[in-house]
């Protein structure tokens, strides 16, 4: 099952939607989870910590933050909402803890994996849910579509947080000069200085773009206006070399060549031969 034959069932439906918090990629797993909610005609709702979701269809967006790095706003919103949720639904994601937590979902509760490792991990906690493995969000963004609407009107979108406005308006000018200063050899080096970086030697012009943008709640707006600043800046370059998820994605998406390196932990490596490996020559694991 792929993750538009799972959706489809959605279809019509009113679902409460919250976006996993956190970096530039998490605003581009976002962006691929609004592009189709919209495309199967889901009738989704922003769903925050603290809203009355009882007997409601909640999604909680895919990525990285149920693992042992992060004390999460994910887990918490989980945590709240997995015993009143008429259904719960966790969108492609990666985790290897919170085993109590697992071990007390019931089968209102749908997890789908982003990898072999984690779906394996969750079928062993409880095997009383549905737990499905599928891509990654972003891979399902049609990038076509999102650079020729962003070239269009990413100028004129509203954002509607005065932070998040801000950040976009000091990266804008970063993006600008960190690509006039390396264009002239077409690669992009953008490995990880934050909690999931290795003891890899950074380029003197190593640029961690994804540490660049940050958010407790993205919008359609917000998540189209970075994914469109992020993928934009990327298809600038021939060859990209870095560590983080969401920019290998972007880059593989792109048609780019990725040389793909692992992070602090397994994911990166997990979701290479999950998803990457057999289907996107142009991308080499430098494990």
């Amino acid at each position: 099952m792929n993750i538009y034959d799972y959706l489809k069932t959605y279809s019509d439906e009113i679902v409460y939607y919250c976006p996993n918090s956190g970096n530039g990629g998490d605003a581009i797993i976002a962006y691929g989870t609004y592009q189709i909610f919209n495309e199967l005609g889901i009738k989704y709702k922003i769903a925050r910590l603290g809203d009355n979701l009882t007997n409601k269809i909640v999604f909680y967006g895919g990525g990285g933050q149920l693992v042992k790095l992060y004390d999460s706003y994910g887990l918490r919103f989980i945590q709240q909402y997995h015993n009143v949720a008429k259904k719960l639904i966790i969108l492609p994601h990666t985790i290897n803890l919170h085993k109590d937590s697992l071990g007390a979902f019931r089968e209102n509760v749908e997890i789908i994996c982003r990898e072999l490792k984690s779906y394996n991990y969750v079928k062993q906690i409880n095997k009383n849910i549905n737990v499905y493995l599928m891509d990654d969000m972003a891979f399902n963004i049609n990038v076509k579509k999102l650079l020729y609407d962003g070239s269009r009107i990413a100028n004129k979108v509203h954002l509607d947080t005065h932070y998040i406005l801000q950040l976009i308006r000091f990266n804008f000018g970063r993006l600008t000069t960190h690509f006039n200063s390396t264009k002239l050899n077409q690669t992009l080096n953008s490995f990880r200085t934050d909690y999931e970086k290795t003891n890899i030697i950074l380029p003197d012009n190593n640029f961690d773009i994804s540490s660049k943008f940050g958010a407790l709640t993205y919008t359609p707006q917000s998540a189209f206006k970075i994914s469109f600043q992020i993928l934009n800046y990327i298809n600038k370059f021939k060859i990209i070399n870095t560590n983080r998820l969401h920019i290998a994605i972007g880059g593989t998406i792109l048609g780019k060549t990725v040389n793909f390196y692992p992070n602090s932990y397994w994911k990166n490596e997990a979701v290479y031969n999950y998803s990457l490996k057999k289907q996107y020559p142009s991308v080499n694991w430098r494990g």
